[in-house]
């Protein structure tokens, strides 16, 4: 590892931010070649200078550098399901996306309950007694 990490991993273990002599006490350093690296980093955009005498805070792009640069490389992650039922379950959804694209919604009548259909043969009849006494 560089010591620019190091120095990044220092300064986020420190809650975010660190003075130059702490940062080089811990590293091991001296205070000039901690503060010469700190400005390098504040070149790049890894930290940000705070208004306190030689203290520096990590800003976001220096928290992702330390998190990219720490990724394994060597070991893919573990599989929870096996490729097997990863393959058929792609397939499932597949085979059910075609599906539901070549079926056409049916059109459906609702059906009433058997109180309102009660209720409007009532109203016919009286309708139907209506028009009939009308007509005469």
């Amino acid at each position: 590892m560089s010591t620019e990490l190091n120095l990044l991993k220092k300064i986020s273990e420190n809650k975010g931010k660190a003075p130059i002599q702490l940062i080089a006490k811990q590293l091991k350093i001296g205070n000039d070649y901690a503060r010469y690296l700190c400005r390098d980093l504040l070149k790049k955009g890894l930290v940000k200078k705070l208004k306190k005498r030689d203290w520096y805070r990590i800003t976001l792009k220096g928290g992702k550098e330390i998190g990219e640069r720490e990724k394994p490389i060597s070991k893919p992650p573990k599989r929870s399901i096996s490729r097997k039922k990863e393959i058929e379950r792609k397939i499932q959804k597949k085979v059910s996306k075609k599906l539901k694209k070549k079926m056409k919604p049916e059109i459906s009548t609702p059906l009433l309950p058997k109180e309102k259909v009660e209720v409007f043969e009532k109203i016919i009849k009286i309708f139907k007694k209506y028009f009939a006494f009308n007509k005469h």
